[in-house]
């Protein structure tokens, strides 16, 4: 990395400034442990492009982007059960956007059942 600093300097018995550009040079960067070699990131194919990978189009890019990717997809009995256990208390979750990645993950997959139960119900009101 470069860093330029102009500095004045006299050098004329009539001490008229002269500016005189001084370049430093620095290495500074990252720590090795925050050094990455991809930018952590998740593609998303459309699901014509699908076949790339078995994660439903996604391509997680980069160790973090992996860990989160591992997550999108939650175990189904995991959901249901939660599911079944909101219902039976009649109780919510309110969640932080901060929260762990695997809670996100299983909320997630919650609030896509109840809305895949809800379609339901309304389709057979409807018939």
């Amino acid at each position: 990395r470069r860093i330029s600093r102009t500095t004045t300097a006299t050098t004329t018995a009539t001490a008229t400034p002269t500016i005189i550009p001084r370049t430093y040079f620095s290495s500074v960067s990252a720590p090795p442990a925050q050094q990455v070699d991809v930018f952590p990131s998740i593609v998303i194919h459309s699901t014509l492009n699908a076949q790339i990978n078995d994660n439903n189009g996604l391509q997680p890019q980069g160790s973090f982007a992996e860990a989160q990717a591992a997550f999108l997809n939650p175990p189904k009995e995991t959901i249901r059960s939660l599911l079944g256990q909101l219902l039976k208390h009649n109780i919510g979750i309110v969640a932080h956007y901060y929260m762990d990645v695997e809670l996100q993950g299983i909320l997630h997959g919650v609030k896509r059942l109840q809305m895949d139960l809800l379609n339901r119900q309304q389709q057979h009101q409807q018939q």
